[in-house]
């Protein structure tokens, strides 16, 4: 095989983070962003792999029974990804591996999982296997685990289904028909990576377990009841519980003054309600605004922030060419 594109899309959480990675409900959406893998195999051992966000680095594939690559820390997902097939396949090769993407990094779009779904879908087809949804997610959160040392199956199920999904612990339920318009995505443009975020949210849980069990448990709760009012079509109920989420979100302090300003504009802008989206202390929010949308981008920008042009609910892991 010669070449092989794949591309899986970000993600939101309209409900949940965080307390998902304990078992608890969220309810998430795929973005039309999405982040595109490029892949060819070597007839060396080289492992080169550029992007047109973090430039170039090159690594070195050590052929073993279990193939291990050497290689620095800048694409990381993409490399603990191909590392992780290699292993379960037993058989490895040089690679050429080139990466796009439409979605800003550490900003709570999910593309660590984007492109470790698209990376283990590549890796799989390269070596002739078939890609299963269910072999993707769990190679893909093992990717995420190892990298990141905590980890939920939320953004790797989203990036490889797409659509609306509940997940909770291992299972997911796919959410059919459901069209939720007037959501708007602010951008704080400050970095911020998934893993100190829930390392950080961990280490609370450890000193105050009762605390922020209830927390979650109630962040489950709003997952299962926020669901429920978009089925109904009722989004100012929606809005509010939204805004309930980001207060329990920010008790876990993973908001921030950015973030907070960001939220604060939008729903003085109308929106029915705000929420970080993701790990949190920088990166996205979200603002629920059906007919405010560009009374809300103005005010996200005036805010400091950058909308994005988003919409919720699009496909999920594609096979582009094989």
């Amino acid at each position: 095989m010669s070449t092989v594109k794949t591309s899986a899309p970000g993600a939101v959480f309209l409900f949940g983070e965080h307390a998902v990675v304990y078992g608890y409900p969220s309810l998430n959406a795929s973005v039309s962003g999405r982040v595109r893998v490029e892949m060819k195999p070597r007839k060396d051992n080289r492992l080169e792999i550029q992007s047109n966000g973090l430039g170039r680095e090159e690594g070195r594939v050590i052929r073993e029974e279990r193939p291990k690559i050497r290689a620095g820390k800048r694409f990381s997902y993409v490399v603990k990804a191909i590392e992780l097939v290699f292993s379960e396949i037993g058989e490895g090769c040089g690679l050429e591996v080139k990466i796009s993407s439409d979605l800003p990094m550490g900003a709570g779009l999910s593309s660590s999982s984007a492109v470790s779904v698209a990376s283990v879908a590549a890796t799989l087809l390269l070596l002739g296997e078939k890609v299963s949804p269910e072999r993707g997610v769990e190679l893909a959160f093992r990717t995420e685990l190892e990298v990141q040392t905590v980890a939920s199956r939320a953004g790797v199920s989203v990036a490889t289904y797409g659509g609306f999904l509940r997940i909770e612990g291992k299972n997911l339920k796919r959410i059919p028909d459901l069209h939720v318009p007037g959501f708007v995505v602010g951008n704080t443009g400050i970095f911020s990576a998934t893993g100190p975020m829930v390392r950080k949210v961990r280490d609370l849980r450890e000193k105050h377990p009762e605390e922020v069990e209830a927390l979650f448990r109630l962040m489950g709760t709003l997952a299962d009841t926020g669901l429920s009012s978009l089925k109904e079509g009722d989004l100012k109920r929606t809005g509010t519980l939204m805004d309930i989420n980001q207060a329990c979100l920010a008790a876990l302090g993973v908001s921030s003054p950015a973030l907070e300003r960001l939220i604060k504009a939008s729903r003085e802008a109308g929106a029915y309600g705000a929420k970080l989206t993701g790990g949190g202390g920088g990166g996205c929010m979200l603002a629920l605004c059906p007919g405010k949308e560009k009374e809300v981008s103005e005010a996200i920008r005036r805010a400091g922030g950058e909308p994005l042009p988003m919409s919720l609910g699009g496909e999920g892991l594609l096979i582009e060419s094989e």
